[in-house]
């Protein structure tokens, strides 16, 4: 799902009406607002960890 998140926040998806990604996912999803900042967050942070992002996606984490 992160990669999803990365994707879509990347792409710009919630640019309408939305001020940022986690305030749409908070919206869409129905997450706590905090805990979809924190969902974007890890997200962007996988972009540059691609060994961790690997062992996630295999669900090694």
């Amino acid at each position: 799902m992160l990669d999803l998140i990365r994707d879509f926040d990347a792409g710009g998806g919630w640019g309408n009406g939305f001020r940022s990604c986690a305030q749409w996912l908070s919206w869409r999803v129905g997450l706590d607002p905090g805990a979809a900042r924190e969902r974007v967050r890890v997200a962007r942070a996988l972009g540059a960890l691609p060994r961790l992002a690997e062992a996630l996606a295999r669900g090694e984490l």
